[in-house]
Order: structure tokens, then sequence, then C-alpha cells
């Protein structure tokens, strides 16, 4: 193989790789409710909140949430959802594709 070749090979099993990677980004949040507890999950990093340690909810823009303390973040859009934990020394902020049902599912 000539070194357009191998250079065209390498540029596309780059190519794969980043959009690889991109879409493992994309999908790598979880939300779920399991035993009273919600279970969040971005990627490698995972956190368990009793659902009786939330104080609150509330919509708010991404950049609403560039504060101090800077939340804990589990989403993926700029419309997400804050998050109040009792006892935290930061709120977290989550992304769900249906607020009203995830709003409803952790019964606030």
């Amino acid at each position: 193989m000539n070194d357009h070749g191998t250079l065209a090979t390498l540029g596309a099993g780059l190519l794969c790789a980043a959009v690889a990677t991109l879409a493992w980004l994309m999908t790598g949040v979880r939300y779920a409710v399991v035993d009273d507890n919600l279970v969040l999950k971005r990627l490698w990093r995972r956190r368990v909140i009793p659902l009786a340690d939330i104080l609150g909810v509330k919509r708010v823009g991404y950049r609403d949430t560039w504060k101090d303390p800077m939340p804990d973040d589990f989403a993926l859009g700029t419309d997400v959802l804050l998050i109040e934990i009792e006892g935290a020394d930061r709120p977290v902020i989550v992304s769900p594709r249906d607020e009203d049902e995830f709003i409803a599912a952790i019964g606030r």
C-alpha cells in the first residue's frame, strides 16, 4: 500500500473512533428509580440519591447553573432540572427526555 492509502486508512479509522466516542458520550447518561433511590449514571460516574433526601426540583437553563457551588452534572441538554438534596454540598442537574415523567417518577 502506498503512503496515500495508508493515510486514508488511518484517517478513516480515526474518524470511526471519533464518531463512536461521540455516540458513547451522547448515550452515556441514564436515570432510574430503584428501591426508593434515584440512580444517576454518566459514563463511568454513578450517584445514588435517596428519594427522601430530594428537597426540590426546578426547571432552569444550563447557564443558570453556573454559580457557586457548581452542580454535579448529569445533564446533556441546555434545559435542565436542578435537584436540591438534603445534606449535599451541591445540587445535581439532569436533562431527562420527558421532564414531567421524570418528576412524577421521583415523586415531586
